[in-house]
């Protein structure tokens, strides 16, 4: 029975611009693409596809798209090396007993993950169409609400200090 999974990418912030520079299959599938939709096409089940991605600040990602035993599955890697590829990658997720094994075993629907370094940021894959054939999936590119509203009052506490520090000066003077 033939899957098909439809990827729409979504960038929710404008700090940095990822492209997908590569997009590779595990086995018995293809992708096509126009602007920021990908779709997967596969043959059958126990096969997935990988997006990698790369962003102007130099931050790289993959993304995992699949069907493993009739239901989808989905993962991202964050924090990518330049040798990093979908396709030294990919069959990382049909090693059994490994960590990328068991995220195809889980069969999620939807994941997330908030990475570090190089930058803070929140990735997210949801399917907002699970069952069936004819997939479709949603991976959002952006800032994780944590980080902004960490970062906004950092920003915030800087302007206070600041504005503290512009009043003590005027009263020395």
């Amino acid at each position: 029975m033939a899957y098909q999974i439809t990827v729409r990418v979504f960038q929710t912030n404008s700090n940095a611009f990822f492209r997908c520079v590569e997009q590779s299959v595990f086995s018995s599938g293809t992708w096509t693409s126009t602007s920021d939709t990908y779709v997967l096409n596969m043959t059958g089940s126990g096969t997935s596809g990988s997006l990698r991605l790369e962003a102007d600040t130099g931050e790289r990602i993959i993304a995992v798209f699949g069907v493993h035993n009739y239901k989808r599955w989905c993962d991202i890697v964050t924090a990518l090396t330049p040798a990093d590829s979908g396709t030294k990658l990919l069959p990382e997720w049909y090693v059994e007993g490994t960590d990328r094994g068991k995220v195809k075993w889980s069969q999620l629907a939807e994941y997330s993950v908030t990475s570090t370094a190089p930058r803070a940021r929140k990735y997210s894959i949801k399917y907002v169409v699970a069952d069936g054939n004819n997939l479709v999936a949603n991976l959002t590119i952006g800032w994780s609400v944590l980080i902004y509203l960490a970062l906004s009052i950092t920003h915030r506490f800087s302007r206070a200090t600041l504005e503290s520090n512009r009043f003590v000066n005027v009263i020395n003077k």
